[in-house]
């Protein structure tokens, strides 16, 4: 239950229209449709997945056991009160994991045969019905051309439900393209010409709306940039399988898939920012990612900066705060920067741990992230676990990017102070300079990655592969929770830089030298920045 501001607060990011169209939701019949007839015997799609198998994930799930994101494995029935990790239980993810070893041991086969055959209900979200309906078309696939019985009825049924629900308005944001790329799927394998036809416009109409021009997913989460990246990936495979390609899906693929690539660090990592649910469509499954160039690069319309060097990688998160209304999965990390030294992880955010609960609105947070904080002010208003009250504007003010890169950008989230923050990145090295207009102190805060040990000698602070050094303001280190995963909670040492107007630190690679922290300050000032001698 919410409290009752949450209710006005939620209705003052709804028009006119989506409150009608809600009322209308609320009061309408289930629906109920006849599998046609040239399903009851239907053989499965016309091709297969390529999904991996495991014989001991497959003997884990027949001895009614699971692996639970963060928590590890558990042992079912599992109670859950955090809704996310009940819906991670309930895609069908253990059905693709057997059907892709169903061959090994008639037990396995038994096994989805007898599971498949009990009606289960659809999930009230259409996106969770959209993704069990995936993990039906896979399963099928993978036991072709002798599907589970129940599959055709299954596809077929989930299918009308997500129809008939999609996330519209305040909500349709990455559930509706994962409902549509499912509809997409499901009329495909289930020969629905008309419905294929329908569901592929709407996709295109979505994909439009929630993805920049320069590749990178509105919501302002990475981890919901590959979420939707999966989604489309999976219907064009499945398309290209019926021997079909569309442009505008090729298009879209490559250039979230170029995002994606430039944040990767060359050990697989990414430089995440917003929140992170752990959630896969289709476990298994790969998502088209090609390695990037190693060189700085701006995604224009999004305000997303990736600085490169051979050992230095950085990306500066100088967009908006998150996608409509809702902002659902953004957090208070405007101006917020991620680095990784020699493509280990050296600075990231505190991730998501819950859905629910007081850790929600902690890891959301301005001093979560790698920003500037002034006072006890937050850069926008939580308004509920997935609603915010105010949203900050970011203004990207410049940005040179060559030999030497220089990047300004400022937001509006500390009114009517304004935060500007300044990178400096000369060879493998990065200068940090915030600014903020204000009396009220300021603390910039940078979270090393878990597992690293951190050493303090005055101002430097260095691990086993990187360093910070700070020029401006006062140096403490304390340890702060940390999201590894989502459902695990943990602690690594962040450095909490404090002091009134201006902060500046410099980071690099490798072993502290004071003599590159110089030289990058000395071409700071020629470039006409105010850093201290």
């Amino acid at each position: 239950m919410h409290r009752p501001r949450w209710y006005i607060d939620r209705l003052r990011a709804m028009s006119l229209q989506e409150v009608a169209h809600r009322v209308r939701e609320a009061v309408r019949p289930p629906h109920t449709a006849k599998l046609p007839a040239h399903l009851e015997r239907w053989a499965g799609p016309t091709f297969r997945f390529e999904i991996d198998g495991d014989l001991e994930t497959a003997e884990m799930i027949l001895r009614g056991e699971r692996e639970l994101l963060g928590l590890g494995r558990v042992t079912l029935p599992c109670a859950q009160t955090d809704p996310r990790l009940a819906w991670e239980l309930e895609r069908g993810h253990d059905w693709v994991a057997v059907a892709a070893v169903a061959d090994e041991d008639p037990r396995f086969r038994g096994w989805l045969d007898q599971t498949l055959a009990v009606p289960l209900p659809h999930p009230e979200s259409p996106m969770e019905a959209a993704i069990r309906i995936h993990s039906l078309v896979a399963t099928a696939s993978l036991t072709r051309p002798d599907p589970p019985p129940a599959c055709a009825a299954m596809i077929f049924e989930h299918a009308r439900f997500v129809e008939r629900h999609l996330s519209a308005y305040s909500s349709a944001n990455n559930h509706l393209v994962v409902e549509l790329s499912a509809l997409v799927v499901a009329a495909r394998v289930l020969d629905d010409s008309a419905r294929h036809v329908a569901a592929l416009q709407q996709l295109a109409t979505a994909c439009a709306d929630q993805i920049f021009d320069d590749g990178v997913h509105a919501e302002m989460a990475t981890h919901y940039h590959a979420f939707v990246l999966e989604a489309l990936a999976i219907v064009a495979h499945v398309e290209a399988a019926s021997g079909t390609r569309y442009k505008w899906l090729d298009r879209t693929i490559a250039g979230m898939s170029e995002y994606l690539a430039a944040i990767t660090t060359t050990y697989g990592a990414l430089l995440q920012q917003g929140d992170d649910d752990g959630g896969r469509i289709l476990p298994g499954f790969a998502i088209p990612v090609e390695a990037a160039k190693p060189a700085s690069r701006l995604f224009p319309t999004s305000g997303q900066v990736v600085l490169r060097s051979p050992r230095l990688h950085v990306a500066f998160d100088a967009g908006p705060f998150g996608f409509g209304t809702l902002a659902a999965h953004a957090h208070c990390d405007c101006l917020a920067i991620y680095a990784a030294c020699d493509g280990e992880p050296l600075l990231v955010d505190r991730g998501t741990h819950l859905y629910s609960g007081d850790t929600r609105d902690a890891l959301r947070a301005t001093a979560a992230h790698n920003t500037v904080q002034v006072a006890a002010q937050e850069q926008a208003e939580v308004a509920g676990p997935f609603l915010w009250r105010r949203q900050p504007k970011v203004v990207l003010e410049r940005c040179e990017l060559g030999d030497t890169d220089l990047v300004v950008a400022s937001h509006d989230g500390f009114a009517p102070a304004t935060h500007r923050r300044t990178l400096l990145r000369v060879g493998d090295v990065l200068l940090v300079v915030d600014r903020v207009d204000t009396a009220l102190p300021i603390t910039a805060r940078y979270h090393f990655a878990p597992g690293l040990e951190v050493a303090q000698t005055d101002n430097i602070i260095v691990t086993s592969f990187g360093w910070c050094a700070v020029i401006a303001g006062n140096v403490a280190t304390t340890r702060t929770p940390h999201s590894p995963q989502y459902g695990a909670l943990d602690a690594a040492v962040t450095l909490a830089v404090t002091g009134t107007v201006e902060l500046s630190c410099v980071i690099g690679p490798g072993v502290y030298d004071p003599e590159v922290v110089a030289r990058i300050l000395a071409e700071a000032r020629t470039l006409g920045l105010i850093v201290p001698e």
